[in-house]
């Protein structure tokens, strides 16, 4: 299981990095290393170094040492695209609260192609039957509750931070953040009955599927695509896994019982245990 949380924090940290910065970090490095190397055979040769000799040295680098950075930069690269990409689709999508339920489980999310791969990601087209089941068992009153205040947290962000606002930064905004583990925490009790609850969200998410051509970049599987219990299990597993983590620290407990009660926390136990997530 500490592989599982270990995963999840890192999915994080790369979805808050700034591949910008690390890019340039990367040219910085080779052209550092680069005059490095020139200078050091320039020094070792005792005569300097002529146009022919700077060529030759460019090119064994390049073989050599230049080729690992240009696959770091690559790799950067392409990260920076996906997060360019991602920001456009947040910006086409207008329920803030909706965005951070999702955000708990939006590494599971395949990229371009990646679907077909059947390595346990969650298609997107589920998310009509997910916010349905949390409205259900939360009640239509507080899921509306929560999207209002998150709407407005979300307004008054943007007007802090203007145009530096992103969505990414958003979705680790701590007042916003509770408002996701209090309705998480009203749809505790729901899984008491484990899996005769399991059973129905499954069912649920698989009778309201989006339809197919909305999401179609995921793979050439996606009309077929239905979710599974290994797939829902690991959704699950994300979706409560702040409440785990926040167990596994130091005076955690106590800070949960505060919050939610001490029945609350024995049944969430319970839960966390289903999901394999013993604090």
């Amino acid at each position: 299981m500490a592989q599982i949380t270990e995963k999840m924090a890192t999915d994080t940290a790369d979805e808050s990095a700034d591949e910008n910065q690390a890019s340039l970090s990367v040219l910085l490095a080779a052209l550092e290393a680069l005059t490095n190397h020139l200078a050091d055979t320039a020094g070792k040769s005792g005569v300097g170094l002529n146009s022919q000799d700077i060529h030759k040295l460019g090119g064994e680098f390049s073989a050599k040492e230049g080729k690992l950075f240009c696959l770091e930069l690559s790799a950067h690269i392409h990260e920076s695209l996906l997060q360019h990409e991602r920001e456009l689709w947040d910006q086409t999508r207008r329920r803030p609260f909706e965005r951070l339920l999702v955000a708990r489980f939006s590494n599971l999310f395949p990229h371009e192609g990646e679907l077909d791969s059947g390595s346990g990601f969650v298609s997107r087209r589920i998310l009509p039957g997910f916010f349905m089941a949390i409205e259900m068992m939360a009640g239509q009153e507080l899921f509306e509750k929560c999207h209002r205040a998150c709407k407005n947290l979300a307004k008054t962000r943007k007007e802090e931070q203007g145009s530096s606002f992103l969505w990414r930064d958003f979705y680790v905004d701590k007042e916003a953040n509770v408002l996701v583990d209090d309705t998480l925490a009203v749809i505790v009790p729901h899984f008491a009955d484990f899996d005769k609850r399991f059973r129905w969200l499954r069912n649920l998410m698989n009778g309201h599927l989006a339809a197919p051509d909305d999401f179609a970049f995921e793979g050439d599987i996606i009309a077929q695509w239905q979710m599974d219990d290994e797939t829902l299990m690991r959704m699950l597993q994300s979706l409560f896994s702040v409440f785990y983590q926040r167990l596994s620290e130091d005076g955690g407990r106590e800070k949960v019982v505060q919050r939610y009660g001490e029945k609350f926390c024995a049944d969430l136990q319970t839960v966390l245990g289903h999901l394999g997530l013993e604090a």
